[in-house]
């Protein structure tokens, strides 16, 4: 599942939505396991994110983390934790973008130019069998191929974004954070009208994106939103 799509020309990059299970203590015969709460930071790899138990405890927050709790929800009633992921995805994707929105600022122009991304997770088979139906929703950072150290607090998004959030771009033209070894830096981001189609994309990118570049050589990312337009985001060369 693709929260969103930025392309360099044939090259696509996704951010994956995963979910995941999440360890608590375990409930009282007759009682719902206890949902974990906000603000609660967990030490995760990327691999751990994606598979269906994440036996991991909670840890603090002033500690090295990948994730933090930004939300928590419950599954709707009309649901069971056995229905369709596609069903699943419906009910907690919107509850998890709404709290990933809050806490980085509600500015797609600076959204777009960050590797923030939001993970949910959901009772163990043992906690659902309590009846538990919360599910929570977790803030991280992705780097090319992992999980970056979380900033505690979470820094909100502004003109200028902490390296440690902020989108680079590697040699081999994956998306990593600045704190990251990289090749290339966003250094803009603007709507354009019209559908993103490579002509357009280009010939958005040409006009604007050498304006605000601090290299002769540059990329350009793109991705389509609701309504006649698109998003493009252009990146300097470094020597990083």
């Amino acid at each position: 599942m693709n929260r969103a799509l930025r392309t360099f020309g044939v090259l696509t990059a996704g951010l994956l939505l995963v979910g995941g299970l999440t360890t608590l203590p375990a409930a009282a015969d007759g009682e719902a396991a206890p949902a974990p709460t906000v603000g609660a930071c967990y030490d995760v790899t990327a691999q751990e994110a994606e598979v269906d138990t994440l036996p991991r405890a909670a840890v603090d927050c002033a500690a090295a983390h990948t994730s933090e709790i930004i939300a928590v929800g419950t599954l709707p009633d009309e649901l069971s934790w056995s229905a369709a992921e596609d069903d699943l995805a419906a009910a907690l994707a919107p509850v998890c973008a709404r709290a990933w929105d809050r806490a980085t600022g509600g500015n797609l122009l600076r959204q777009v130019r960050s590797q923030y991304d939001f993970v949910w997770f959901h009772p163990s088979a043992a906690e659902q069998a309590t009846g538990a139906r919360w599910f929570s929703c977790h803030m991280v950072v992705r780097e090319d191929n992992s999980l970056a150290p979380l900033p505690h607090p979470l820094p909100r998004l502004g003109k200028r974004t902490s390296d440690a959030v902020a989108t680079c771009v590697t040699g081999s033209l994956e998306f990593t954070t600045c704190a990251d070894k990289h090749a290339w830096r966003s250094s803009h981001s603007f709507y354009a009208t019209g559908k993103p189609t490579k002509r357009s994309v280009d010939a958005a990118a040409n006009r604007t994106c050498p304006r605000h570049v601090t290299s002769r050589k540059w990329l350009r990312t793109a991705f389509d939103v609701p309504g006649k337009r698109f998003v493009v985001i252009c990146y300097s060369q470094t020597k990083r």
